[in-house]
């Protein structure tokens, strides 16, 4: 059912942006793998897809930037649809990172890249294709749009307004932005109540006792006067085979967490923690004021930042420390701007542990606090 304050505006609406879709439809595969209902393996841990949907909410309160630019913003999963969808449009598998890995990777990285160009030439044309081909955007509350999900809801009724009486058989509907059903049949009726007589409770709101209880569900959403002089339809759908969520699904599985975080711009080599993420703005924002010290042993379960420009690897100055336990982040600063702590202008390319690696060089003559 829709939500009361859109009531006036009650009608199929047109079709959204891809990019936006997107974003729902990975916020849905997300919370289905961590919920263990999404019907695929996602290949990705539940931590990880809890990291990816995780708000910044320090960051929130400090009024972050709009910007896309520089450290990935949380929710991160808002960049991954955002880069997945360019690589959609494009056709290509888009990263950043190509560039910057050592020669001996190279060939690794390139025959990575071609087996996801062509998930995302297949798949992604294929999802693309489903959403293009949808003709109206609905929302359901819970507990029905997991009933329609399942198959189980078969009827949804509405007030014939706005593009709803523009629905016929064969119409393809989008229910929140991520569950394609298929219209079989639309029936009209004078009211909620005929509608719930003729058509059966069990079809439109299982779970519901009474005719007279699914009446009042309904008149939540719209008043008498409209249900009388607007009249109802049964909308009766089917879920069809190949759904959005599925596809998408499978290019994230597809993808893995190397994939995913090439679209974040990570760089994966050797030594690379495949599965880690990029921290909150806010956790780096507060490890820039951290005080330098010298106390602590160099094996201390810290870690300090690296700054990559011009092709070399440089230290940031020492209040550039950053604590969170084992790892270390590789930065890169943009090359039109100085070092600074603005994070706009640095970006995350690749996370390490940030102990016990012999490829890895720390500066001797520093202990990290």
């Amino acid at each position: 059912m829709e939500e009361k304050e859109e009531e006036e505006e009650d009608s199929g609406v047109s079709p959204i942006p891809l990019s936006h879709r997107i974003e729902e439809l990975l916020k849905f595969v997300l919370e289905s793998s961590i919920e263990e209902t999404l019907d695929v393996d996602l290949g990705l841990s539940k931590d990880y897809c809890s990291d990816l949907l995780n708000d910044d909410l320090a960051q929130c309160e400090l009024g972050g930037s709009s910007t896309s630019e520089g450290v990935p913003q949380y929710p991160l999963y808002k960049s991954v649809a955002s880069a997945l969808s360019s690589c959609i449009a494009s056709g290509f598998f888009v990263n950043s990172s190509i560039n910057m890995i050592q020669p001996q990777e190279h060939d690794i990285l390139m025959k990575e890249k071609d087996r996801w160009n062509r998930l995302i030439q297949e798949k992604g044309s294929e999802l693309a294709r489903m959403l293009e081909a949808s003709n109206f955007e609905l929302h359901v509350q819970e507990p029905f749009f997991s009933q329609l999900r399942v198959g189980e809801k078969t009827i949804e009724g509405r007030c014939a307004v706005g593009d709803y009486k523009r629905i016929e058989p064969g119409a393809m509907l989008v229910f929140n932005k991520c569950l394609v059903l298929e219209v079989q049949d639309v029936r009209r009726y004078a009211s909620f109540y005929e509608m719930l007589m003729t058509e059966g409770l069990g079809k439109v709101l299982p779970g519901v006792k009474t005719i007279e209880e699914g009446v009042q569900i309904y008149r939540n959403f719209y008043s008498e006067e409209k249900e009388k002089t607007s009249g109802v339809l049964a909308i009766c759908v089917s879920k069809p085979v190949f759904q959005p969520y599925i596809t998408l699904a499978s290019i994230i599985s597809g993808l893995s967490y190397e994939g995913v975080g090439e679209l974040l711009g990570l760089k994966h080599t050797v030594g690379t923690i495949h599965d880690a993420l990029p921290p909150p703005r806010s956790v780096l924002l507060s490890s820039f004021q951290m005080p330098y010290k010298t106390n602590v042993s160099r094996g201390h379960p810290f870690f300090r930042l690296y700054l990559s420009y011009y092709g070399q690897s440089k230290f940031l100055p020492p209040d550039y420390l950053l604590r969170i336990p084992d790892y270390l982040l590789r930065m890169q600063r943009r090359p039109t701007n100085a070092p600074t702590r603005k994070l706009d202008s640095i970006e995350i390319i690749e996370i390490r542990r940030g102990r016990g690696r012999p490829n890895l060089t720390w500066d001797q003559g520093t202990k990290i606090r």
